[in-house]
Parts: structure tokens; sequence; C-alpha cells
């Protein structure tokens, strides 16, 4: 029965049948109602040749069309469909009833597998479309081959975005009628045989583009009506074989991102109309053949290395050309003049300089979009580019021009510019609005500017009168102090881009009202205000906002989720946003990237957003006063590939949720708890747990062969070290202060070429230092101090010729000091400072219109790229200066070292260590050295600490010491040294205490162990380094310290209590210091005060132990204890941080907890405990006061922090 409606009809079998189809897909859990509202039975609807997705032969009305693509409703372009766990087994006798159905798509379904029945269905499909479903392997194989006898007339087949092997092919090579075929993004590999192509030698397009890893020679033969050839993003490599001029009908031709090389043979195409040969190794001259390509249209030849100019051109009907990232120079400029018909022309990142004046271009009257980025082009403009008025796209960034950009230069560019990108250069002057009021066309506007060389007027004069609206508008580094007035008049901006300026006034809430289809908004490192309020209603169309490195405070609105649906990227780090993360945050389920770093957010995380943005791959919490559980049971962000949780006060373990494709964790500085959970194990590239409670051992169920950096320091871990970690690929390795043991050299099978930094400090290792360490090349930083490691120093440390920093304190070394030491330079390391992770993400978007033609080959839309920053700071600690300290970040740059105190070490200290010429610190205390002290030491010209103290060193003093200029801590005491003690430059400085225990030494320095203490009543707080976290408040009125000594002017003692202070950052100092008559001072109190005195929080990478360094009382400190003196049982270590892991509400609770624990209190013990709750005021307060009050003990100021 034929139901009639209008001139069109519809067979009642076949709308029974798309009702059907319908009711399946619901069953499915799909919205069908939404997706599909006119597949309804009734009157009003009778004719299903009207429904939507549905077309029907206008004669006979049967059905002949069906688009049934992302029936599923997933989020495409995103990857959700792919994880989808429920596939489709596609019955084709659903379609049994559409006899001439001649066009069926089926793509974004999730389809698995095609289940043989009703086939005959087929027998008339012209068009098959089956892209981005999960048809694999074997099973597709064996459902095409006995689809494929059923589909006699199939001319066009898409099976792109698959995971199809190669056995595709030769099945496919059965049908008769194929004319395309679209294998691309496949899993095709190896390489492909003649054989296996032969019974596709009618195609007319062969697209197998992006399978990755296709390889060997290209597959070009046999293929006589071929017109459309695609292996872009392959591994094809050697040279194009002459058998590909046989190819006569080719029209285009797509051999881009493979490993091609050489010169190009005689193509011989006379048809061809496209050649993409970009992203290759090409190199030299572009071959004459090129030149004879009569029909071609556009030639892409970007990132290779051609160079020279181009050949006698032929091809006059040239309208693209991207001659991008070669090697051309100005001798190419002559003959691109002769391009008459050309409309895009792209010669970015070459080799071009001078003035544009030369370039010859001014004749391309057609000419549309022209980029000439990432050159060295300077000068002015030249007035003949007036004459481009078709030009609609001009791109001059990154290069050298530094005129004035006046009115005259900006109105030498022709009127009809669209997109004008000026970053990047070197303009000065004052730019203003008003320059580009007749440009009634332009929409992108890109300007940026260099060291405050261009300024931006904001008053914009005679704006109203500007007739132009824009929807890219990027400002930045322009030192603008307010928003340009003009743009309160803009209503159609996609995106805004002032960052990186002075802007100091509240979030421009008119922004968004004015401009409803705003989807880009970056106002990232300004001085903006207030609290952030948006406006009242929901911001649909927002995509990417971010305010970080601005100073807004207060808290997020309740409903900020709400009126952010949409969302995809959202940084707020580096602010000063307070309170609780309001719950409507879960709402956004597009989330894709989140940053709240550093700020003052607390509370616990809420659960709607761990559970509701599931498409989440990059959450940064660091640096905020969260707490309580972060992973639970309904843990639902699978997704995420960044995670950092670091510097808070998170607690409990790690339980084992679904995190597959994390590469990025770092949940250091917080409370959790318990054993690393499996997942830890499946993290790529970087891990770092440092400074929390972890116990148990490292789960190892898998090689870990991506990782290049792990820190586990200060936990509680246990057994052997990590057998999982890859020695020879990882980067850095941070396991200090843990209970880890073994033999070293089972640790250090292999050599490496990559190992940077080796920690493994104060642990239970033992064993010997395996001569293979040696070949660790890279090496610069090799810490093993505090282990119960032994043997000799081996000699192949010395060709570690990158070696800055060695640590081999507290271990039983015996032996002599190797001699060959002199070969290493202990050099500045060269870029080692912060661990800087970057990521790059091309937001897709439709920032630039579409009426580009050609942007699509050259630039359809404005690249804007996320610099996702994963920063986890190489901390290393060192004695040096007298004092243990923690070092991390840049400041390693700086610093050399050598440690190899509290040994067995015998022997005289070899006169070859004078050649160590750039060292800073070296320590060789507490050993069993003998004979003088070496008089070539007087070369060590930038040596600032140097330790013999606590040896058996004899002879005098050399005075030639006295040339050490940089030498600030100097320690010899406890030896058998005689003589007169040198009093020129820096010795005349160093206290008794350097020289005591040596009784025949003469002429020891008077009063400098004297304290007193100076008013400073007018001491204003200071920064330092705002935007690193480390700053000084000294309260006003406060005593400060003085160091006071018969050798040392007043001024220059203040000067050193300053320098003092400011090396230990966060702490205040009572009105009166207790002297060692004076009753004690109440800390308690003092300490608290200051706490609640501070306007923000304390950075938590500051540690609370330094800050109460003078609350405890100062004393004189003793010679540094050693190995057997310094140790105390692990188990007293974990009775008291099992006590502190508890939560307390004041430091005297603490006292009170403490106080039943019978454990043996050392400065090991304080070290070791304050090292996991340094974070935390409280426990770490607490554990002061009780260690304090402990009988036979006493805090001292030099205790290792």
């Amino acid at each position: 029965m034929l139901f009639i409606h209008g001139n069109r009809g519809c067979f009642e079998e076949e709308k029974t049948a798309l009702l059907e189809f319908k009711a399946f897909v619901k069953s499915d859990g799909s919205d069908a109602d939404q997706l599909l509202p006119s597949w309804v039975n009734d009157p009003e609807h009778k004719s299903c040749c009207k429904w939507e997705r549905v077309g029907c032969d206008s004669t006979t009305g049967h059905v002949i069309k069906l688009s049934l693509t992302n029936t599923r409703q997933f989020d495409v372009p995103s990857d959700s469909l792919y994880h989808h766990q429920n596939s489709w087994h596609l019955n084709l006798s659903l379609f049994q009833p559409f006899k001439e159905l001649r066009s069926l798509n089926l793509s974004f379904n999730v389809i698995s597998r095609i289940q043989n029945k009703g086939l005959s269905v087929f027998e008339n499909l012209e068009v098959l479309d089956l892209r981005s479903n999960i048809l694999n392997g074997s099973s597709a194989t064996q459902d095409f081959t006995s689809l494929s006898k059923h589909l006699s007339k199939l001319k066009y087949l898409y099976l792109y975005d698959n995971w199809l092997n190669k056995d595709i092919v030769r099945i496919l090579g059965t049908l008769p009628s194929l004319k395309w075929l679209d294998l691309s993004y496949n899993i095709l590999k190896g390489s492909i045989s003649q054989k296996e192509l032969g019974n596709l030698s009618n195609v007319e397009a062969l697209i197998l583009s992006r399978n990755y890893e296709l390889s060997g020679n290209l597959p070009v033969q046999g293929f006589t009506r071929l017109k459309i050839l695609g292996l872009s993003e392959n591994q094809f490599s050697g040279t194009i074989p002459p058998s590909i001029g046989a190819l006569h009908s080719l029209k285009a031709l797509f051999l881009s991102r493979n490993q091609l090389h050489g010169s190009l043979p005689n193509l011989g195409f006379t048809r061809l109309e496209i050649l993409d040969l970009s992203l290759n190794q090409f190199s030299g001259a572009i071959p004459p053949s090129i030149g004879a390509l009569h029909s071609l249209k556009a030639l892409f030849l970007s990132s290779n290395w051609f160079n020279g100019s181009l050949p006698n051109l032929g091809f006059t009907r040239l309208e693209i050309l991207d001659l991008s990232s070669n090697q051309f120079s100005e001798a190419i400029l002559l003959s691109i003049g002769a391009l008459h018909f050309l409309k895009a022309l792209s010669l970015s990142s070459n080799q071009f300089n001078g003035s544009l004046s030369n370039l010859g271009l001014c004749g391309l009257k057609r000419l549309q979009e022209l980029d000439l980025s990432q050159n060295n082009f300077e000068g002015t403009f030249p007035p003949c580019l007036n004459n481009l008025t078709s030009l609609k796209l001009l791109d001059i960034s990154d290069n050298f021009f530094s005129e004035n950009l006046s009115s005259y230069l900006i109105q030498s560019l022709p009127l009809s510019l669209e997109f004008i990108d000026l970053r990047r250069n070197n303009f000065r002057g004052l730019f203003s609005f008003s320059y580009i009021r007749n440009y009634s066309n332009i929409e992108v506007f890109m300007l940026t500017g260099y060291k405050d060389r261009l300024q931006v007027d904001a008053q914009c004069p005679n704006w109203i009168n500007m007739s132009f609206q824009f929807k890219v508008l990027l400002l930045s580094d322009l030192s603008m102090n307010s928003i340009p007035k003009c743009l309160f008049y803009q209503q159609k901006l996609r995106v805004i881009d002032l960052s990186h300026n002075k802007l100091k006034e509240e979030f421009p809430i008119w922004l968004l009202q004015n401009n409803s289809n705003l989807k880009y908004m970056n106002l990232r490192n300004n001085s903006f205000v207030g609290q952030l309020y948006l406006p009242s209603y929901e911001i649909r169309n927002m995509v990417w906002l971010d305010l970080s490195n601005n100073h807004f405070t207060g808290k997020l609105l309740e409903d900020f989720g709400d009126k952010l649906l949409g969302l995809q990227y959202l940084n707020l780090s580096h602010n000063q946003f307070e309170g609780a993360l309001p719950s409507s945050l879960g709402n956004m389920r597009d989330l894709a990237y989140l940053d709240l770093a550093f700020n003052f957010f607390l509370g616990e995380v809420p659960n709607e957003l761990l559970v509701g943005c599931s498409k989440l791959k990059y959450l940064r919490l660091s640096y905020n006063r969260f707490k309580g559980q972060f992973f639970s049971s309904e843990f639902n962000l699978s997704h995420l590939f960044q995670l950092e949780l670091n510097n808070n006060g998170f607690n409990g373990s790690l339980l084992n949720v679904k995190l597959e494709a994390l590469g990025m964790l770092d949940v250091s500085n917080n409370h959790f708890r318990g054993p690393i959970p499996t997942w830890a194990n499946q993290v790529r590239w970087f891990i770092s747990m440092r400074n929390n409670s972890f116990e148990g051992q490292f789960p190892c169920q898998q090689p870990m062969y991506n990782m290049y950096f792990l820190d586990l320091s200060h936990n509680f871990l246990s057994g052997h070290l990590p057998s999982c970690i890859n020695v020879t690929t990882i980067y850095e390795i941070h396991l200090e202060g843990n209970k880890f043991t073994g033999l070293l050299q089972d640790f250090l099978p292999n050599s490496s070429s990559s190992l940077s930094m080796l920690n493994l400090r104060d642990n239970n290792l033992s064993g010997f230092i395996p001569n293979l360490i040696g070949t660790f090349l890279n090496l610069k930083i090799l810490l093993l101090g505090k282990n119960h490691l032994k043997g000799l120093i081996p000699e192949t440390l010395c060709l570690l010729k990158n070696i800055s920093i060695i640590d081999l304190s507290s271990n039983s070394f015996s032996g002599t000091i190797p001699f060959c030491f002199q070969n290493l330079t202990f050099g500045v390391m060269e870029n080692y400072g912060d661990t800087l992770v970057q990521d790059q993400l091309l937001l897709s978007n439709e920032f630039i219109d579409e009426n580009h033609i050609y942007g699509d080959l050259i630039k359809n839309n404005l690249d804007l790229l996320i610099y996702i920053e994963f920063t986890g700071l190489n901390e290393i600690y060192l004695v040096n200066k007298n004092r243990g300290s923690s070092y991390k970040g840049s400041i390693l740059n700086f610093m050399s070292a050598l440690d190899m105190s509290c040994n067995n070490l015998s022997g005289e200290i070899p006169q070859e260590l004078g050649k160590l010429t750039q060292i800073h610190a070296l320590n060789l205390s507490h050993n069993q050295l003998t004979g003088p002290i070496p008089i070539t030491l007087s070369k060590l010209s930038k040596i600032e600490s140097l330790d013999l103290s606590c040896n058996n060193l004899s002879g005098n003093i050399p005075p030639e010491l006295t040339n050490l200029n940089f030498l600030e801590v100097f320690n010899v005491s406890y030896n058998n040294l005689s003589g007169q003690i040198p009093m020129k430059g820096q010795f005349s400085t160093f206290e008794e205490s350097s020289y005591e225990g040596n009784q025949f030494l003469s002429k020891l320095p008077l009063g400098k162990c004297c304290i007193t203490y100076i008013e400073t009543p007018h001491l204003e707080s200071f920064p330092l380094d705002a935007t690193k976290g480390k700053w000084v408040k000294i309260i006003r009125n406060h005593q400060i310290l003085k160091l006071s000594s018969t050798f040392r002017s007043q001024r220059s003692a203040s000067n050193n209590a300053r320098l003092y202070i400011s090396s230990n950052p966060l702490w205040t100092i009572p009105e009166s210091l207790p002297s060692a008559n004076s009753p004690s001072t109440d800390e308690s109190s003092l300490f608290r005060t200051w706490v609640n005195s501070q306007s923000r929080r304390i950075p938590t990478q500051i540690k609370i132990s330094s800050s109460l360094h003078l609350l405890v009382g100062l004393r004189a400190r003793p010679a540094r204890l050693c190995t057997s003196q310094m140790a105390e049982r692990d188990s007293d270590v974990d009775q008291v941080c099992e006590i502190l892991r508890k939560e307390y509400s004041s430091y005297d609770k603490v006292v009170e907890a403490l106080n039943g624990c019978e454990v043996s209190v050392s400065n090991s013990l304080i070290e070791k405990v304050l090292k996991r709750f340094d974070n935390d005021w409280i426990p770490a307060f607490g554990v002061f006061t009780w260690a304090k009050s402990q009988t036979d003990y006493e805090l001292t100021p030099w205790l290792i922090y």
C-alpha cells in the first residue's frame, strides 16, 4: 500500500520498518523522540518521505536514502563513543523492507559487528557510510566476506576511523563497481603489495591516510582510472617511484607526513590539480617537473628542506601555494610574482629578510590570503599593498617590524582585509582604533607589544562612527591600564584576549552581556580585582574562560557552574578566591580542563564535581586548603590525564579507582596514608607522592617504560627499591626518606643515557656503588647519603662529566678519596630548574568565519594553544653552610657540592681537589683523614662552604685560603692543627666554633659568640618574590637578632641579621628573645598570634618548621653528630606519626597525646616527623612544644629541616 502525501509517497512496510528502528534506538537508551521527532504513526505525519533523515524517490515513493548517523547521540568529536561499552551488533534484517535503498549512512554508532541476515536489501546500494564505528580485526573481515557478495552496485564505501587491519583490503577488492574507498584512520600496518591492491584497479579514489604504520614503498602501480590517491600520515619511505607518472587520470595526490626524501621524478600528470608533499624530508631545489604541471591549482610543499627558486612555471592556473617551513629566501620571490591567479600564499617560517618592498607581491591582484609570519622581515609596509584589493587575510606575526604603528602605516594595507595579525613584532608608538575605522570588513585583529614600546589608546575617539564588528580581538602584552572604551560597542565577539596587560578593574561582565556568541575569553596575568560576578542567565556559548594570575577575591557564586554549562576550559589559578567550591561545578558536563591552583579554597571537594564532570582530562587543585577524602567509590573521572592535588590537607587512602589514562599525578604534601594503589603503576610519565604517609611496597605489576619523573620521598615505604622503574629511560628518581632496603647494585643493573637525578638518601640501603655508575653520563645529581653503603668510592664516579652535586655522607665508605675527582668540573647545571611538562591542545572552534575559502588549507581558524603546565619541583636536601636545607627549582642551576662526610675515609686530602674550581660546597668532615690541609684548596675560587672538621688533620691553616672571597662557612674544628689562625678577608668573620678542638692553634678570634639585640622600630613588611610565594613579614617594633662581634660594625651586623632572616621566610620575632638566664617565653601564644595575624595562608611549600626556628630558643651549635649517634628507631618515628595523623583542634592537644608516647627524642626523630607534617602548623608546633618539654633534650636552631 502506498500513502500519497502531496507529490511524494511512502510504503507501509517501509514506514513500519522506520518506526521499528526508532523503537530499537529508544530501547538502547537514546532520546529517540528528540532525535527523530517526526517519526510518528499518526495522520499528520503519514508520509515517511518527509521525515527527517529519510529520502525517497520522487517517482516511485520508495525510500532510497537513510541518514542514520549518530543515532546514539554521542558528543562528537569527543572520544566518548570509543569508550562506550554497549556496542551494536547490527542486524541487517532491520533494512529488509527497503528494496530500493541506494544510500545508507550508519556512521558514529559504535557498530562492532554486522550480522549476516537480510543481505538482499543491499543489492541496489551505491553508497555505504560506516565511518567512526568500531569494526575490527578478523570479525570485520568475516562480516565483509559475506556482505561483499551482495554489494555488486556499491560505488562509494566509507570506512574511515575504525579498527580494520590490512586483511580488509583483499576482501574489498572483490567489489566490481567500487569507485571510492576510504580506509583512512584505521590500523593497517606494514607494506601493501601490488597483489593485495590488484582487485581495486578500477577505483577512482583510494584513501589510506592516517593509518600511521603503513610503510615500505608507495603502492602506485596498476590504478589506470585513479583520480584521488591519499597516503598521508603514514610511514612510507624512500623516493617517489617514476612509475607514479603512469597515473594519467590523477587529479589529487596527498603524500604529506611520511618519510619520503630525495628528488622528485618527472611526474607527467597532465590533469593533476592538487599536490601535497608537505611534512616530508625532500630537499634541494624544486625540480622542473613541478613546473610542467599545467593543470595544478594547489601546491603544498611546507615543512621540507626545499630552497632556491621556483622552476619555469607552467602552472598558470595555480591558486594555492604553501611554501612554509622551508629554507627559501628572496630568490624565489620574482617567480612568485608571475602567478597572477594566486589566491592563497604562505611563505611562513623561511629565511626571508629585509623589507616587504622587495617581495614583488603587489601584482597579485587576486590574492586573498597572505601569510608571511615567522621570518626576518623589517622596515615598513610598501604602499603598493593597497593594490591587493581582494586580500582578506594578512599574517605578518613573528617578524622584526619596528616602525611607529601610526595611522599612515596601518592605512597602507588594503581596505578589503578581514583578518590582520601583527603579533610578536617590535612595533612602537601609540595604536588607536581610529587607525582602522575605514576597514569595514575586518573581523579578526591581533596585536601584541614588546618591552612597553607600544601603547593602546583606551579612549577610542569617534568609535561610534566605525562600521565593523570584531569576531576575534587579541590585544596582549600592551601595558594597558584599562579596557578600551570602544569595546563596549562590540556585539559579535567570539574571541577576546586581553591577557598580559596591567588592567586593574573589576571583571568586565558587560563583555558577556553584550556578546552573546562569545566563546573564548582570556584575561590572564592582569590585576583584576573584586568578586567574580556573572550575568543572571546561562552563558550558553562560552567554552573557554581564563582568569588566572589576577587578584580576584571572595567565593565563587553558588550557581557558577549552572551559568557556564558548556564550558570546556576553566582556569582560575593564582588568585585569592576563598571558601568552599560550589556543587554546581559538577553540572559542567563538558569540562575538560579545570585549574583552581594557588587560591584559598577550603573544605572538601564537592562529590558532584568528581562524579558529574566525567570528561575532565586536566584537574589542578594544588596549593589550596582542601581537606578530607578525595577518592571515593563514586569517583567518575576515568579520563583524567593530569591530576594535581599537591600542597593541601587531603587525607585518607588512594582507592583503586579507574584511572587508566593518567599520565601525570602529583599528590605530594598532603596527609594521604595507606598502601599505594595498583593504578599508580599505570601512570605514564610523572608521579610525585612526596611528604605523605604511604606505607608498604610500591606496586610493580608491569614495567614503567615511559616514566620520566618519580618522587616517592618522605613516606614510610619499605621493601626493596621498586623493580619496575626502568632506570635506562627515566630522568629523575626521588626515593629519599623511606625504609627501602636491599643492595644498591641490584637496583642499578643497566646503564642509563637519560637519568639526571638519583636521590636515594635516608634509607636502609646496603652494598656498594657499582662501577656501572660511570655509564650514567647525563647524571647531574647523585644523593646516596644516610644509608648503609660501604666499600671503596669507585673511580668510575669520575666519568660523570655532567655531575654537579654528589652526596655520599653518613655511610660506611672506606679507603682514600679518589684522586681522579679532579676530572669532575662540578660546574653549574644547564637549564636544570623546575620540571615543566607541556601538552598542547588545539581548541576546535569556529572563531574565523568559514567565508575564508582557502582557510582550511592554510589558516581556517585561530590556532589557540593551551599550554598546560605541570610543575614538579626538583627538591633535594643538602647540608650546606652548617645547616641542612631543602633546595628546589631553579636554585639548583647555581649549586655544586661534594659531601663525603660521616664515613670512614682515610689518607690525605688529595692535592687534586684544588682543581674543582667551580664547586660551591665541600664537606669532608667526620672521617679519619690525615696530613695537612692542601694549599691547592685556595684555588677553589667559588667555594662558599668548606667543612674539614672532626678528622686527624695536622699542620697549619694555609694563609692562602684567605683569598677565598666567597667563603661564608669554614670549619676545621676537632683536628690536630697548629700555628696561627689567618685573620685576613673572610677569616676575620668566623666564630670560635670553627677552630675549637685544635689545642695548638693560637690567636683565636675574640667575641664571636656574644648575642645582642637591636631595636628596629620602623621596619616594614617587604616582598621578596611574590610570584613564587616567597615573602618575609617582619612585624613592626619587634626585636631583630643581631650577631655582633668586635670585628663587625653595628651596620654590618644589622645587614647580616636581615640576610639571615630572609633565608628563613615567614617568621616573626618575639618582643624579647629568651636568654640563658631569662624565664621561658610563651612560644605558643606568640605562634598562635602570628598565625592568626596572617592575611593570607602560609604558602605550604615554605616549611613551618623554619618559621619556628627562634621560638624554641637559641643555642650554640655543637659539632654535628654522625650516623651512629643520629640514628633513632624507625618504630619511634612510626609511633609519633601515628598519633599526629589524627585531627587535633589545637597544638596543646597534640602535646597531650604525645605525652603518653614512650620514645627516645632526638633531632633526627623530629626531622623525620616534621618532613611529613610540615604543611600543617598544629601538629608541627605541637611536636616542637612537646620535644622542648622532654627531659635531657634541647631543640637547637641547627635542627635539620
